[in-house]
């Protein structure tokens, strides 16, 4: 017999061995990338490896929270990390400063969050399951199509891995035994904290969806009720206040800068191409990424099927002890399932919806998944029970089944649809160094040898080197590209100037600079309020170039020692107070409730 009792402690010699057995699917999944260096490579791919190596290459050179990455939009720079969630990057440079190259230390982040995210799965269904159910459940969970397909076709680095352990940490806080709804959650508020930096979007989908797990309370018979919703929501608007307060330090900055960038890149007609189970969307706007919205969204929707006959017609979950429990993921389930579908579609249309700066309603896709694994674990010691033999042979083939096919899918998209790598990734390159007609120079910038037209003409290896739409500056004007073409060098010597080589030391570029006469010159870096411009150890205003964006300095005759420095505005400064007295809070919350719960356990507990 299959254990069904609700139990607050759990062994921790399973815990290690569960724990190793995710580990290592997750070196099993991650094989073709660090193993047989094999893959299906897109421009995201190319993308985050650029990102990645040159967040590392700034953390290296002392600047902690790398904000600009130097080497996008052709040598000229572009503000990624103020915008984009910061975690996988700083992860992925902190174990580059143990001597990793930046592919290797993608991966061992990749592995170590991939695993947590199944461990705390595996964790969740525990409490309320048998050990055996419960590793069947983690092993689904981390190995489910929608997250190999992340890791394999959408390459979403950042989501599938710190984006998916952040989910499987609020999944635990909020549906373990001991999990409250009354007060302030202090578990599930570090892992909101932590999905806002791992990442935004499914931060913002998470949020979305586990809301509704606040909404109704167990009751004596086991059900729910809407009784205390008031309060409920009060805790949970405090858990979720405080959570978005520990990653204010990204999130702040972020949402005050938007007006910097071109964020209308976001949106556009494309969203209402990804809904999951398309019908009538497909036949009015087309269908995005067929696979996504179709083969891998089927086995969701028949468990939601399935699960939700079994409980709210059969009644199959009425001697379950964790009824409430499992109650509670079908209200979670179904908001993702709303949001995911065409159910939700008129919330789509609207001009000004937040819901438009999610882009993809598949991505819903992510939650949908993970609750009908949680649920259909749970159901199994119910049906076992009530002696449905057919039922729990159902539960425990569609999980196992979710898994499998998920290792499968991996193996597919590797080894059939994909290639072999370039070397260059091992061997720590920028892969935009590779394109013959594009050079660095001494002097911080780049130099291109053929036409423009060739110039533009980068393939997806290039990655962040060409820039993306939506992080272009406001300011940046058209000629920017004629610039970038002759490079940092013909401006210096066309302006009657001789610039020595950059240096970059923490969150500063400088150059060494003699003009021979008086002139302006053109630096090959965007202007953004954060940059200020100190000539000769003095601060200047900076101004830019209205033909291009970048920033232009005015130097009289002789040597010259200019520098940009990257500068946090009142905006950053507000938002790393708010992160660090947020995290005051959540420890002095953690301190005093662990000394009432002493308290109120009296002196024997002492």
């Amino acid at each position: 017999m299959m254990g069904t009792a609700v139990t607050s402690r759990l062994s921790l010699r399973e815990s290690l061995a569960a724990f190793g057995v995710f580990l290592a699917l997750a070196l099993v999944l991650h094989f073709p990338h660090y193993g047989s260096h094999y893959g299906d490579p897109n421009f995201d791919f190319y993308l985050h490896y650029h990102w990645a190596r040159e967040f590392a290459d700034g953390v290296s050179h002392g600047w902690l929270y790398p904000r600009w990455a130097f080497f996008d939009r052709f040598g000229l720079g572009e503000p990624v990390f103020v915008f984009y969630s910061p975690l996988y990057y700083f992860l992925a440079a902190l174990v580059s400063l143990a001597g990793f190259t930046t592919w290797a230390s993608m991966h061992v982040v990749e592995v170590l969050t991939n695993a947590l995210f199944g461990f705390c799965v595996y964790l969740t269904c525990r409490y309320y399951v048998s050990f055996r159910v419960a590793l069947l459940a983690g092993f689904a969970a981390a190995a489910n199509p929608f997250l190999v397909m992340l890791h394999y076709k959408f390459q979403g680095f950042a989501w599938a891995s710190v984006g998916y352990a952040a989910h499987g940490l609020l999944l635990w806080s909020l549906f373990r035994p001991k999990a409250s709804f009354d007060r302030v959650n202090l578990p599930a508020a570090a892992a909101i904290g932590i999905a806002v930096i791992g990442h935004t979007m499914s931060a913002l989908v998470l949020l979305m969806c586990y809301s509704a797990a606040a909404c109704v309370a167990p009751t004596a018979d086991g059900g729910v009720s809407l009784r205390g919703i008031v309060r409920r929501m009060l805790a949970w608007g405090g858990t979720v206040a405080l959570g978005l307060g520990l990653g204010s330090i990204y999130l702040v900055p972020a949402l005050g800068s938007t007006s910097l960038i071109n964020t209308d890149a976001w949106t556009g007609s494309h969203i209402l191409q990804a809904f999951a189970w398309p019908t009538f969307s497909a036949v009015w706007h087309g269908v995005q990424w067929f696979s996504f919205q179709w083969p891998i969204a089927v086995p969701v929707l028949l468990l939601v099927l399935a699960s939700g006959w079994y409980v709210f017609r059969l009644k199959g979950a009425a001697a379950l002890p964790a009824r409430p429990v499992v109650l509670r993921l079908f209200l979670v389930l179904a908001v993702a399932v709303f949001f995911g579908s065409e159910l939700s579609y008129p919330l789509w249309t609207m001009k000004s919806s937040p819901l438009l700066k999610i882009q993809l309603p598949y991505r819903f896709l992510s939650i949908a998944y993970v609750m009908v694994i949680v649920i259909c674990a749970l159901l199994i010691p119910s049906a076992e029970l009530s002696g449905r033999r057919i039922w729990k042979k159902v539960f425990v083939f569609s999980v196992a089944a979710i898994g499998v096919l998920g290792v499968v899918m991996a193996g597919k998209a590797t080894y059939i649809d994909g290639v072999k790598l370039v070397p260059a990734l091992a061997s720590n390159q920028y892969l935009f160094e590779l394109q013959p007609q594009w050079s660095r120079t001494p002097n911080g910038g780049f130099k291109c040898s053929a036409d423009k037209s060739a110039c533009e003409r980068l393939p997806l290896s290039a990655g962040a080197f060409r820039g993306t739409p939506e992080y272009v500056t406001k300011l940046s004007a058209p000629g920017y590209l004629d610039y970038a073409v002759g490079g940092f060098e013909q401006e210096c010597s066309s302006r009657q100037a001789h610039c020595g080589p950059a240096r970059f030391v923490a969150n500063t570029v400088a150059w060494r600079i003699e003009a021979l006469a008086d002139t302006r010159l053109r630096l090959p870096v965007f202007l953004l309020p954060m940059w200020k411009l100190v000539i000769d150890g003095t601060s200047v205003p900076a101004v830019h170039d209205v033909n291009s964006g970048l920033i232009e300095v005015a130097l009289a005759p002789g040597a010259h020692e200019v520098e940009l420095v990257w500068t946090e505005t009142a905006l950053f400064t507000t938002a790393r107070w708010i992160s660090i007295a947020s995290l005051v809070v959540l420890i002095l919350l953690a301190v005093f409730g662990r000394l009432r719960a002493r308290a109120a356990a009296g002196p024997a507990f002492r």
